[in-house]
């Protein structure tokens, strides 16, 4: 099976309940994004695997036109609806290919693209679209879960992402992310670390893998809440459950050429 079709039958099935997490429907963070970005009524953005279309509705707000592109018909279907439900007019979603955008070069002001770089089996060719149909002068927005530099814990780390979600397929680390806008000719503007927290049992909810991958995960994560050396998760027992925290970075270039 192509990893494009894994991903198609992972958020077909749990599109909804991704929709749901504090990563996926924090408006406010998403309304910071748009405002870093600078954006105002003459942009044309596009929202690459833009998912349920929240973030692409938080740049309607501000935006002249938004295109949402994603290749799961079930989060196509929840962003139509949830722009129809709230009278948004200037903001259309297509399905499609993230190596293979149907839009002409040059075609958007800001191009920006959160949470989904994970999935992703040919990073380069997706920051050659993105930098592709991004206008002369215009922004390229990543933002990610980064792996840790030490490839025995960024393994661990990628063991238990493939067993929660099947259509992960390796977190980058930010000297991959920096080097692949630098392979590319973007310059970086800015580079912006943050955290994201999460309980394991919400973490493996929002996956729904099966019996035996889930207590596959829990002993993993036992393992490594006892050797804090196994992973860079600060994994930690709060609130009478077991936490740990992703790394993420943001980060921001410009077209020069």
């Amino acid at each position: 099976m192509k990893h494009t079709d894994i991903v198609r039958k992972q958020f077909d099935r749990t599109g909804h309940i991704y929709a749901a997490t504090p990563q996926a429907a924090d408006t406010a963070k998403h309304d910071a994004l748009v405002s870093l970005c600078g954006t105002n009524s003459s942009h044309k953005v596009l929202d690459v695997a833009c998912g349920p279309g929240i973030l692409s509705a938080a740049f309607a707000k501000v935006a002249e036109t938004v295109v949402g592109l994603d290749i799961t018909p079930r989060f196509l279907e929840m962003a139509r609806q949830g722009a129809a439900e709230a009278s948004i007019e200037n903001i259309t979603f297509k399905e499609g290919d993230v190596c293979t955008m149907p839009f002409p070069d040059q075609a958007f002001d800001i191009v920006v693209c959160r949470a989904a770089f994970h999935h992703f089996t040919d990073v380069a060719a997706v920051v050659a679209e993105m930098h592709r149909v991004v206008a002369l002068g215009g922004k390229i927005v990543v933002g990610d879960m980064v792996a840790s530099p030490d490839e025995a814990k960024a393994n661990y780390h990628h063991k238990m992402e493939v067993l929660c979600d099947p259509s992960h397929a390796r977190a980058l680390t930010d000297d991959a992310f920096t080097g692949l806008f630098s392979r590319e000719g973007l310059k970086l503007l800015h580079k912006i670390p943050g955290v994201s927290s999460q309980p394991l049992d919400g973490w493996i909810e929002h996956g729904q893998p099966d019996a035996a991958a889930t207590a596959e995960i829990q002993e993993l994560m036992a393992q490594a809440l006892a050797d804090k050396a196994l992973a860079d998760l600060d994994v930690r027992e709060e609130n009478g459950g077991i936490h740990f925290t992703h790394q993420t970075m943001l980060y921001m270039a410009e077209r020069v050429s």
